[in-house]
Formats: structure tokens, C-alpha cells, sequence
């Protein structure tokens, strides 16, 4: 099933590149909010909390927040994207090659069977990418 992604998919992967990229930026803003949390109650702890730390704690918030949201967001639609354009062509490309099977091939395997195979694989290709 790899080998078939890696077909689908350009040999360099770049929609699932951009897609990861994108992924790895929420990630990393998504931990700037939790430091921004643990630095917050670090203060408060500590008794040191002040307006000026406040000030610096909500504007680096707002900022990991627009570009959490901006990041996250992107990153689900390239991935849906690729998905959806991986478990298409993987569609035309198992359709094609039952096409050039013989009726024989038929006799001699359980169609249903073979239909399980064709619908499993393209959907743990679109359930991959789309999770």
C-alpha cells in the first residue's frame, strides 16, 4: 500500500509535505499556549506576578492563538486534499487493472473477496489521510 501512495503521491510527496508542515506549525504553537500556561502559574506561584507579565503573557497568547488557528487549519484542508486525491487516483488505478483481468481470474477467486480488498485499502488510504 506504500509503494501505491508513493505513486499517487509524486515521488516527492509535497502535498503531504506541505500538509505535515503545516501539522508540525499548530503542534509547535500549541505549545507555546501550554508554556504561556505553565509560565503563568509558575508566577503565580512564585508570587511574582505582575501587570507588565500580563501584558506579555496576552499578547504572546493572541499571537500562538491566530497562528495556532491559521496553521491548524490549513494543515486539515491540504490533508483532506491529498487524501481525497490519493483515494481517487488509487480508485481509477485498482479499476484499471480489474479491467485487464481475464474472466478466468474470476472463476477462480471469490468476488467477494476481491470487492473487500478493492474498498478496504482505498479506504484506509482516505481514513489515513483524513484522521
Amino acid at each position: 500500500m506504500l509503494n501505491n501512495l508513493k505513486m499517487l503521491l509524486d515521488k516527492d510527496y509535497t502535498p503531504v509535505k506541505k500538509a505535515t508542515y503545516y501539522q508540525l506549525l499548530d503542534i509547535l504553537f500549541n505549545m507555546i499556549i501550554y508554556t504561556i500556561l505553565f509560565l503563568t502559574i509558575y508566577s503565580l506561584i512564585e508570587k511574582s506576578f505582575t501587570m507588565n507579565k500580563i501584558y506579555w503573557y496576552s499578547g504572546l497568547l493572541l499571537i500562538a492563538l491566530i497562528f495556532k488557528s491559521h496553521f491548524g487549519g490549513w494543515g486539515m484542508v491540504k490533508m483532506q486534499k491529498s487524501g481525497s486525491t490519493a483515494s481517487k487516483d488509487l480508485r481509477i488505478a485498482m479499476g484499471d487493472h480489474v479491467k485487464k483481468l481475464n474472466l478466468g481470474y474470476f472463476n477462480s477467486h471469490n468476488l467477494g473477496y476481491l470487492i473487500n480488498i478493492l474498498t478496504m485499502d482505498i479506504t484506509d488510504v482516505y481514513t489515513s489521510h483524513n484522521s
